[in-house]
């Protein structure tokens, strides 16, 4: 599965950390990813950090980002993130159990306490994956904030001279 690279991350890791800016970085990518059918490594995202926040605090704002962007019952964003094998990570799983109990019951095996082995989360991220993409394809393209300066013109209707 291709991963999201942007560049200049590490570089500014620090700076995203302290103003802020993490979360719309880490909203874009996520963004991203659905619109190009990828997904975010885990690494990348720790990685507009820098050594700021603890991991705790990381996640919280991934949640936050992940409802943000989409009802997770409708589309969890958090399944775009990958560890190394390509699978999201325990806080993907326990919403999915939530929003998606008879599906999770079905690939487990019937029983929601049982732990799912890795072909049976990536079969669930994929399932959710694709979710994701439908949610980011049917979506309008974000339009940056622009404020608009509208100048006064003088308005002319068609049986109106051209001169005054």
């Amino acid at each position: 599965m291709p991963m999201v690279k942007r560049t200049g991350v590490e570089h500014n890791a620090g700076a995203l950390a302290v103003d802020g800016s993490a979360v719309v970085r880490i909203r874009e990518a996520l963004i991203f990813a659905a619109r190009a059918q990828q997904v975010v490594s885990y690494r990348d995202f720790h990685a507009f950090f820098g050594g700021a926040g603890t991991l705790r605090k990381r996640f919280e704002l991934l949640d936050r980002i992940v409802h943000e962007l989409a009802d997770p019952a409708d589309a969890d964003y958090g399944s775009l993130m990958a560890n190394s094998q390509g699978l999201p990570g325990p806080e993907f799983l326990r919403r999915y159990r939530v929003f998606h109990a008879d599906e999770y019951e079905t690939i487990v095996g019937g029983n929601a306490f049982t732990r799912p082995r890795s072909a049976q989360r990536l079969r669930m991220a994929l399932i959710e994956r694709r979710r994701v993409y439908l949610h980011a394809r049917n979506q309008r393209p974000a339009l940056p904030e622009v404020p608009v300066w509208t100048p006064t013109l003088a308005v002319r209707r068609p049986e109106s001279p051209t001169k005054p």
